[in-house]
């Protein structure tokens, strides 16, 4: 007995200590050239990381870059284990161009595509801090490559946060048959990725297997400039998506598709010029652009549609139980798209019959609507505070964005595809040969001067992607830690047990610290491996709340560690979904 009661105090110990012993993950910095070879480095040197047994060498490594290089991918990635690639820390005295990974051409000479193939189950893989590019070297647009990642399998936690995506044709993340799996796209930038024949393509996130059955996607603070379409298309259950804070500025077809949100944050974004080839009467008869069922709703930036009752049954649910919260959102159409669309027709459409009217795109459509004010049948869908208003962006960089899309919307809506080349519908704001050697800093800006649009999202912050305003972003990140101003300064360090425990999915965690100081809060899983940071700036000595919200974590046990000067301790809570 005292043996086993040895055993179980151990195992005890390593669970509450685990946090520490994890954290800090082995870095593997990868080298430029291998043998003098600089082609190929990156696939050659990760997928060659292994013993000779074939374990890997460096299980849960972060893979890292050095700022300034550019490395090419002349293999397909086929990973199976957890992979995390990111770059060396910048100096902000002398900012650095971080890495870029481009595309290259395997043996036969072909363009890979896609770059990185996920397979197997339950791999957490991140990606930090990367420029990924499918410009090639000369910037021959004919022939490039069209998907940056191709997802299938099972219980995978996957993050891209602070990466540029510039010239993928596809998309940049494409689940194929997943299942249960996490996704989350943070401060992130996807620039310029659009078809190279067709009016479609240049995704982000594109999805469309109902069948399938996922955990949580977000998408917070991110910035969509001149793309195709798709950047968000999710037809598959998901127990939580939010999109929040984004910022999309010239889209050309529908770039979001999510007509089957079930439980959805859709809150404080700004879109601008979003699909700007309108709508023709032959699209509004066929549903073109809101499909499901019902159907026949007008082309909008908000729209759902009636959930498949199996699948709902599938996850006790009926339509009354959808959860979606749609509020304090921008939009806004320049003049010149106005114009194009009151002032022109659709060719393809007049020869079909129809008149050939294009339609303006509106905020959400009367299908929706209705949806959204039936309270008896919808009780839990809120929109609110959602608005038309000129953000006022940058008036040369509007013109220029206008002289290439005007002319691709034209050929669009004369034969129905564009005979464009796509470099014809790039921004390039640096000139000829600087997409694919960007300048840093990057030289696109997407501030604006409204005064309204910089208080509209909640909390008087600004809409849209907050990395624009990287004041407010800061402010932003602490608006969750609350002083309780009733409570005397405390005498000694504390960590509360976190109330309720269980939880699902909120939580409050108290703490106390007796002496100002720069402090931490953050909670990590079972694997030590950091899945959410609560807390970390400069405190006063008093005592604190944190709602914790963890509708984007799966079930399960999670720590929760606070380190203020030399002191540090951790709690464990359960999540219960």
């Amino acid at each position: 007995m005292k043996r086993k009661g040895t055993i179980i105090f151990s195992l005890l110990f390593v669970l509450l200590f685990l946090p520490n012993i994890l954290l800090a993950q082995e870095v593997v910095l990868i080298p430029d050239n291998i043998n003098g070879d600089y082609f190929g480095v990156i696939n050659k040197f990760v997928m060659g990381d292994t013993t000779e047994t074939g374990e890997r060498a460096h299980p849960n490594a972060i893979y890292r870059l050095e700022r300034g290089k550019i490395y090419d991918i002349n293999e397909q990635m086929r990973i199976d284990f957890n992979f995390t690639l990111d770059a060396l820390p910048d100096d902000p005295s002398n900012p650095t161009r971080p890495p870029m990974v481009i595309v290259g051409k395997d043996a036969q000479g072909s363009f890979i595509s896609p770059l990185f193939y996920l397979i197997d189950d339950s791999t957490n893989i991140k990606f930090q801090n990367i420029i990924f590019s499918a410009i090639p070297f000369d910037e021959n647009f004919v022939a490039r490559t069209q998907w940056l990642i191709f997802l299938e399998g099972a219980y995978h936690r996957f993050e891209m946060d602070n990466c540029i995506a510039l010239g993928f044709s596809g998309s940049v993340l494409q689940p194929r048959y997943t299942d249960r799996c996490s996704y989350y796209f943070t401060n992130n930038i996807f620039f310029n990725n659009i078809h190279l024949t067709s009016v479609g393509g240049g995704g982000t996130y594109s999805n469309t297997v109902k069948t399938a059955y996922n955990d949580t996607i977000k998408f917070v603070n991110n910035t969509f400039f001149n793309n195709g379409d798709n950047n968000f298309l999710s037809w598959e259950f998901v127990d939580y998506i939010e999109f929040s804070h984004n910022t999309m500025y010239n889209m050309s077809i529908a770039a979001l598709w999510l007509p089957y949100l079930t439980n959805a944050k859709f809150n404080d974004n700004l879109f601008y010029d979003y699909q700007t080839v309108g709508e023709t009467e032959w699209e509004y008869v066929n549903g073109h652009w809101d499909k499901g069922t019902p159907r026949h709703g007008h082309a909008s930036i908000l729209k759902l549609n009636l959930v498949d009752p199996q699948t709902l049954a599938d996850h006790r649910m009926e339509e009354s139980d959808r959860k979606v919260e749609a509020k304090n959102n921008v939009y806004y159409w320049s003049q010149t798209i106005r114009d194009y669309w009151a002032n022109n027709t659709s060719q393809k459409d007049i020869d079909q019959g129809y008149s050939g009217k294009i339609y303006p795109v509106t905020w959400i459509n009367h299908i929706t609507d209705s949806m959204f004010t039936d309270k008896e049948h919808y009780p839990y869908l809120v929109q609110e505070n959602n608005v038309e208003l000129d953000p006022g962006f940058d008036a040369t960089m509007g013109a220029a964005v206008l002289a290439k899309e005007i002319p691709f919307v034209k050929e669009y809506r004369k034969v129905g595809w564009t005979t464009l080349n796509v470099d014809e519908r790039y921004y390039n704001p640096d000139g000829p040969g600087k997409l694919f050697d960007l300048n840093w800093p990057l030289s696109l800006d997407l501030t604006y001067t409204n005064t309204d649009v910089l208080t509209h999202a909640e909390g008087n912050f600004p809409a849209g992607d907050l990395n624009w305003y990287p004041d407010k972003k800061a402010e932003w990140l602490l608006t969750g830690v609350k002083k309780d101003p009733r409570q005397s300064v405390p005498s000694n360090y504390k960590l509360s047990q976190n109330y309720p425990n269980p939880f699902n999915p909120t939580t409050e965690i108290s703490f106390s610290i007796p002496v100002a100081g720069n402090t931490t809060l953050a909670v990590y899983n079972v694997l030590g491996q950091k899945v959410a940071t609560l807390v970390s700036e400069k405190l006063s000595a008093g005592s604190y709340k944190y709602q914790f919200d963890a509708s984007n974590l799966t079930s399960g046990i999670y720590f929760y560690k606070l380190q203020s000067s030399n002191y540090s301790q951790i709690r464990k809570m359960t999540l219960l979904k």
